[in-house]
């Protein structure tokens, strides 16, 4: 779908250019100047679980996990 002008669906404007991004939990819309910092932020999450999930696999406990790797 492409949009020419801002759309407002309560209470979000999605622009020209915007990304939007969908999956089973919700959506996102993320603005051309936002991209590179979100894909950084997404990466950085994506190895924190990767690291979470090994560390429960050797039986650490998952508060102790949790608080040693998401700062």
């Amino acid at each position: 779908m492409e949009f020419t002008s801002p759309e407002q669906i309560r209470p979000l404007v999605i622009n020209p250019g915007d990304l939007i991004v969908a999956d089973a939990d919700g959506v996102v819309v993320i603005p051309p100047s936002k991209v590179e910092e979100c894909v950084e932020i997404c990466e950085e999450r994506s190895k924190i679980d990767e690291q979470t999930v090994e560390a429960l696999l050797r039986g650490e406990e998952m508060g102790a996990t949790l608080a040693r790797l998401r700062k």
